[in-house]
């Protein structure tokens, strides 16, 4: 079932996007202790979203000039 999920959000869900599809589409509620074994034994590994390098820049830039 956590394969199931973890393949509908293709690749990119964590232990808390499974659990909550779980709970939502398989009506089964489990604990998240559980859910983070099952991917690291399946070696389900979600991909983790770039930073926007934009959006930094234009972080630093006001900070630089509320000062």
């Amino acid at each position: 079932m956590v394969k199931e999920i973890f393949d509908k959000g293709k690749s990119r869900y964590g232990w808390r996007q499974v659990k909550m599809g779980l709970k939502r589409e398989k009506k089964t509620v489990m604990n998240h202790k559980k859910i983070i074994r099952i991917m690291k034994k399946y070696n389900l590994v979600s991909k983790i979203r770039r930073r926007n390098p934009y959006k930094a820049i234009m972080k630093k830039t006001k900070e630089r000039s509320g000062v």
